[in-house]
């Protein structure tokens, strides 16, 4: 289990940018042809263009990105192409602290248009993260057997680990901040396919970039909200993946 904490903005919206004029539109895509609509993003945001325009140039270093069919080795993810992964295989996979993540779609796969990552820890009493925003990304998490946590762009959030083996997918659009992850991580390859490192320190190290990293991080749609404290949920009603509290809303 995972514990997230969020807040409104200072217009008390969860979806923000309301004063912006940018629309979100979807081609309907040619009725002759057998190819889905592409899906198009709004130009207001650089990061946004960045992304779209990455995804030809991109690329992966030698030996990153294999995906598995069948137990052989066939393609990459750097393209869009379907793929099938083993269980705690380590595609991209990087450690932060204790943290090992692992990015089962990363964003050139999509065509940017999501990212899909993995999050494994044991239970640590340090935030995973710092307080933060982002401005143009909407983050969902969901616990395996456990919680869901939606963060829409602009709130504040931060989660911290609370089981003793937490496994966590996020769905991220639009795709490839996993660029974040791999500039602040270390690249993570075993053959144990073990959930996470077992051999790391459950102690400080687990709470990711420090105050004054994650203030120079908006490059990469991270935007320090440092001074965030997180409301009090009441008691607990009752128990979630037979281990610790969970709060209803």
């Amino acid at each position: 289990m995972a514990k997230y904490t969020t807040a409104l903005d200072d217009q008390g919206l969860l979806c923000p940018l309301a004063k912006s004029s940018t629309r979100r539109s979807i081609p309907t895509g040619n009725p002759n042809t057998k190819s889905p609509p592409a899906a198009a993003f709004s130009d207001s945001s650089r990061w946004q263009r960045a992304a779209k325009k990455s995804t030809a140039r991109r690329q992966l270093p030698d030996g990153e990105g294999t995906v598995y069919t069948g137990g052989s080795t066939s393609r990459t993810l750097s393209h869009r192409l379907g793929h099938v992964l083993p269980h705690y295989a380590n595609p991209h996979a990087v450690t932060i602290g204790i943290q090992l993540y692992r990015f089962t779609v990363p964003g050139p796969s999509s065509d940017n248009v999501f990212t899909l990552m993995n999050t494994n820890a044991g239970a640590t009493g340090s935030l995973g993260v710092l307080p933060h925003i982002h401005q143009a990304h909407h983050e969902n998490f969901f616990t395996f057997r456990g919680d869901y946590g939606s963060v829409p762009r602009n709130t504040a959030h931060t989660f911290q680990m609370l089981d003793p083996d937490t496994d966590m997918v996020g769905a991220l659009s639009p795709g490839q901040l996993e660029d974040l992850f791999h500039a602040l991580g270390k690249n993570y390859t075993s053959d144990a396919n073990t959930p996470y490192v077992l051999q790391a320190v459950n102690d400080s190290s687990a709470a990711g970039p420090r105050a004054s990293e994650i203030s120079s991080l908006g490059r990469f749609d991270i935007y320090a909200q440092v001074d965030f404290q997180p409301g009090e949920p009441g008691e607990s009603s009752f128990i979630a993946n037979n281990y610790g509290p969970k709060y209803p809303n």
